[in-house]
């Protein structure tokens, strides 16, 4: 409980910053995860005999992150 309190006085800002600034927050914080998710998964696997073994690992790590299709669906649809 102590961590979030005083973490709090951080946060109560968040939502007085400009619609802009804020998805520009959220839209680095999913950009960072999945950045995380790639290495992770190019970690784990450690060597790759080409570079195209490389590159399906990283689109199955990315694929991975949305198995039904649903964000592709979304973004379809904006």
């Amino acid at each position: 409980m102590r961590p979030w309190e005083q973490a709090w006085p951080g946060m109560v800002p968040f939502p007085a910053f400009d619609a802009e600034i804020r998805q520009v927050v959220c839209t680095t914080n999913a950009i960072e995860s999945i950045n995380a998710r790639t290495r992770r998964a190019v970690r784990a696997r450690g060597r790759f005999p080409s570079g195209s073994a490389a590159l399906k690992c990283v689109h199955h790590a990315l694929m991975a992150l949305d198995p039904k299709g649903a964000g592709r669906a979304w973004w379809s649809g904006r």
